[in-house]
């Protein structure tokens, strides 16, 4: 019975063993094919690629993708989790009916800050965005497994810097709370159209078009890749005959070998597959040359296929319109329609979603102008700052009118000192409508009461004093 407790044991050190040495094997090799028989073969091959056609984004979504059962007891999922944005693209020519093909960007780790309106490229110089609703405004998806989403209903939140009173009760919601931001991606939506989608194909095979800008930097490929390429592959053969032989010790030496040089041969496979090979030996140590592996050439991964294969193509859709849920009552209950011509910038789009806010709320009748800020003040309070933005205008016309409801204009009031008062939603420099959001506490801080404008200006001079 030792004997054979003895043999066990012994065989689980030397099986994760050896999976360690392979996988530092496998991550060399790896590295050593995609620098440069790849590059190569990638080289080759679009150089065929002499048409263009100009695609049109017709299905967009954001692919989540991470193995709920791999993290036990823990519930940050976004530390398991990888993100790659996918779209489906229409194109026509002269071949015939108009084709779709399906593409997946660059993979990400998800991170409990990340918004969705923020993301507009797939590679360098590939663009992305989610299809548009009815008013212009992105309509955010994210797609999972079945089993991601069980696991996000049935499991609290783990974030904890999260000020949103009452907290999410699950992690499903609070995933809804943290793509929730309707002025910024508003913004975002009116200041850029859906963008178009230059595509390079063989002619001989118009069904197998890929992006124009990734065509063209898979065609350039320096020769001192090989140098480099080597470097890596040396060591990575050396190390790799090494872990099959711990893996396989007690296999007759011929057949050992074969065996050893036989998954050489699959090398152009690993890049996808090799994590969940290990993954079989040991999880963590899966999880961790995922990673890595994820990290090789992570700003030029992109793939094509049939729009059906792509990446959670069948997973279930989690869509976020824009407006709805903590924001219905504010942002949700006004009618936008994008402007003709779009506006030109951001600060154009966050001028013109203040104006459109500000003209509805003046012809609504005080009552629902009175429900309307008190909801305003509430949800600052709450720390629900993503609409607030645009309706300072309405919040200023009806605190200055002296013929209005006197509850309108307290619950305005009430609102305006909310906003101003930290956690402030001040403006950063780096924010694409930054002047636009200045000038709007530049307006606050002329009002004849000093516990808003004292605060505001405060802003204002923050901002700037950032900007020099």
């Amino acid at each position: 019975m030792a004997g054979l407790i003895a043999g066990t044991l012994l065989s689980r050190v030397f099986r994760l063993l050896a999976a360690f040495v392979l996988a530092i094997a496998g991550v060399l090799l790896i590295i050593a094919w995609q620098m440069a028989p790849q590059r190569a073969l990638d080289a080759a091959k679009y150089s065929q690629f002499t048409a263009f056609a100009d695609g049109q984004i017709v299905e967009s979504w954001l692919a989540v993708e991470w193995n709920p059962a791999d993290m036990g007891d823990l519930l940050r999922w976004h530390a398991f989790a990888r993100a790659a944005p996918c779209t489906v693209v229409e194109y026509a020519g002269d071949w015939g009916t108009p084709s779709r093909r399906a593409f997946c960007g660059n993979r990400f780790g998800l991170r409990e800050e990340h918004v969705l309106h923020d993301i507009t490229q797939m590679a360098p110089g590939v663009p992305f965005s989610f299809v548009r609703d009815e008013r212009g405004f992105i309509a955010p998806e994210v797609r999972i497994r079945r089993s991601g989403l069980e696991w996000l209903s049935a499991h609290p939140p783990h974030s904890t810097f999260m000020l949103e009173q009452p907290p999410p009760a699950t992690a499903l919601e609070a995933l809804k709370s943290q793509v929730n931001h309707p002025v910024d991606a508003a913004i975002a939506s009116w200041s850029a159209p859906l963008p178009q989608f230059p595509l390079a194909l063989d002619r001989a095979h118009p069904d197998l078009a890929m992006p124009a800008a990734w065509v063209e930097s898979r065609r350039r490929f320096p020769v001192s890749n090989w140098l480099f390429c080597l470097l890596f592959a040396i060591p990575g053969i050396v190390i790799w005959v090494q872990g099959m032989s711990i893996l396989l010790r007690d296999v007759p030496p011929l057949a050992r070998r074969m065996l050893a040089v036989v998954p050489l041969l699959t090398l152009p496979w690993w890049s996808e597959l090799f994590p969940d090979v290990l993954h079989s030996v040991s999880k963590d140590l899966a999880a961790i040359v995922s990673d890595i592996v994820g990290d090789i050439d992570r700003t030029e991964r992109l793939l094509g296929s049939e729009p059906e294969d792509a990446a959670l193509a069948g997973g279930e859709r989690l869509i976020f319109p824009l407006g709805e849920r903590a924001y219905a009552a504010t942002f949700g209950r006004i009618h936008f329609v994008l402007p003709v011509p779009p506006p030109a910038s951001a600060d154009a789009a966050l001028a013109a979603l203040s104006a459109s806010t500000t003209a509805q709320v003046r012809s609504s009748r005080q009552a629902a102008q009175t429900e309307l800020f008190a909801q305003l003040a509430q949800d600052k309070a709450n720390d629900l700052r993503g609409a607030g933005m645009i309706f300072l205008p309405a919040a200023k016309a009806a605190l200055l009118d002296d013929s209005g409801d006197p509850a309108t204009r307290s619950a305005a009031r009430r609102f305006l000192s909310n906003w101003v008062t930290q956690p402030i939603e001040e403006p950063h420099q780096d924010d694409p409508s930054f002047r636009e959001r200045v000038r709007l506490f530049s307006e606050l801080a002329s009002l004849p009461i000093p516990v808003i404008a004292i605060m505001a200006g405060a802003v204002v001079e923050r901002a700037r004093r950032g900007k020099e």
